[in-house]
């Protein structure tokens, strides 16, 4: 019957319209954004074919690693299957200077060590990618990375400076390209301001030009951003900590006092314009928490601000850090308010990556503030606190090589000789920062002691 159609069958018509609809709207978002991601993947799987190195095996592999990273970089979610792959492909022989930026980023992350080889492949990877043009804002952050990397193993050589301007200039370089990139969006330009930013530490009209030239760049290409807002907040904080310096209050001069005041009242709003304008960026809230530590708000103010910053479901291992030290007994807390939220940390590996290190941290500060000796750590209470913290960091982050050195020194420290044994083993001592268990010579001591089941020291 053409024509007819009783109320009930209306309604349901009407419903399936609706439903039709709403999918064809989410449909088009979709495809809106997964755009950027295909067009960002695919120039890096086609530069990836311009490698003169270049061997097809590895063809799914770095398609897939493509789409891992863009993904991230988007979403602003680190990929910890991303960064395992990666090192599993260049240890099986992959030589793809994108693959090993990767490789190359995650050994870094959990080094921080001045190491020269590193240092040197870094520099290497950058002129392979800058040969073969890989996209720019890879390029960009690869010159990042490798700067950092250069500057932990030069940083007293002036030898090396030559290399340490040109990663500079293409850093600088590349990054003010990605912001002016019409195509780019304010979280894949965000983390590269911020490394850009970190760079232009000295004091001086250098530094307050290149400032107020990224500023430019990202309000010419997003207007009034968040970006913008936590940049300028992030350095006033700098500006009155630098006013102030890094000493106990008696060491610090009026002038000293009421520079830093002065600078966290801009830090203060700027910080919270930037959340107004994105309420998922957990840095921010980190960052306010160093303003209420700054201007003694009160507790309430700090834990609002936490409680903001892991509702954004990120990784908040910095936000944790930062509330570690302002319940600091030094600042606002106690030495069992630390220890009670470094075991909530503990508890809550979803926090962060480096949230279960809380509990170590907090011990490590205490034995270098109170100038305690190193026995301190071999205390039964503290050893056992140092040894469920480090346990509960390898669940999460097993590749974090350097970090096994570390734990056995604290090992060898408590005679524990079977956790002695089995971290010595997995460790790197060319990997790690030596000077800060001791020195080379500790390190020998250590894995002598671990091989003859020695009485340590």
């Amino acid at each position: 019957m053409i024509g007819v159609m009783i109320p009930g069958e209306r309604v349901n018509w009407l419903k399936m319209g609706g439903w039709l609809l709403a999918l064809a709207v989410f449909g088009g978002l979709c495809f809106y954004w997964s755009r950027p991601q295909q067009v960002l993947t695919r120039g890096i799987v086609a530069a990836a074919k311009r490698f003169p190195e270049y061997d097809d095996r590895w063809a799914g592999q770095i398609r897939e690693l493509a789409g891992r990273y863009v993904r991230a970089l988007l979403q602003n979610r680190p990929d910890r299957e991303m960064n395992r792959l990666a090192v599993v492909a260049v240890a099986e022989g992959c030589r793809d200077p994108f693959v090993r930026y990767l490789r190359l980023k995650r050994v870094f992350e959990f080094q921080m060590v001045g190491d020269e080889s590193l240092a040197r492949e870094g520099w290497s990877i950058q002129r392979e990618l800058e040969e073969c043009e890989y996209p720019v804002f890879l390029r960009a952050y690869s010159a990042s990375r490798a700067l950092d990397v250069w500057d932990f193993a030069f940083a007293q050589e002036r030898r090396e400076r030559n290399v340490r301007l040109q990663l500079h200039a293409l850093s600088w370089r590349h990054t003010m390209e990605v912001i002016r990139d019409g195509n780019s969006s304010e979280t894949l330009v965000r983390p590269l301001c911020d490394l850009l930013d970190d760079y232009f530490r000295t004091p001086g009209e250098s530094r307050v030009d290149a400032w107020r030239r990224i500023d430019a760049a990202l309000e010419a290409r997003f207007g009034d951003c968040a970006t913008i807002h936590f940049l300028r907040g992030r350095r006033a904080i700098r500006l009155g900590w630098e006013a102030r310096g890094h000493g106990y209050a008696s060491t610090v001069t009026r002038e000293g006092w009421a520079k830093l005041g002065q600078e966290l009242l801009v830090a203060r709003r700027e910080l919270e314009l930037a959340w107004k304008l994105d309420p998922k960026d957990p840095q921010t809230a980190e960052k306010m928490i160093t303003v209420c530590l700054g201007q003694g708000t009160s507790r309430a103010e700090m834990e609002e601000w936490f409680q903001r910053g892991l509702s954004t479901g990120r990784d908040c291992s910095d936000l944790c850090s930062n509330k570690i030290y302002w319940l600091a007994p030094r600042w606002y807390g106690s030495d069992l308010e630390q220890r009670e939220f470094a075991r909530e940390c503990l508890a809550r590996p979803e926090w962060g990556n480096r949230v279960a290190l809380n509990l170590w941290s907090i011990h490590s500060d205490r034995q270098d503030v109170g100038k305690l000796p190193v026995s301190y750590f071999a205390q039964p209470e503290v050893w056992a606190d140092i040894k469920q913290s480090f346990e509960a960091f390898f669940r999460r982050n097993p590749d974090a090589y350097s970090w096994h050195v570390r734990f056995a020194y604290h090992a060898w420290l408590a005679k524990d000789w079977e956790v002695l044994r089995r971290e010595i083993a997995l460790g790197d001592p060319a990997r790690s920062n030596l000077e800060r268990i001791g020195g080379r010579e500790v390190y020998e001591r250590m894995a002598a002691d671990a091989k003859a089941l020695g009485s340590g020291p």
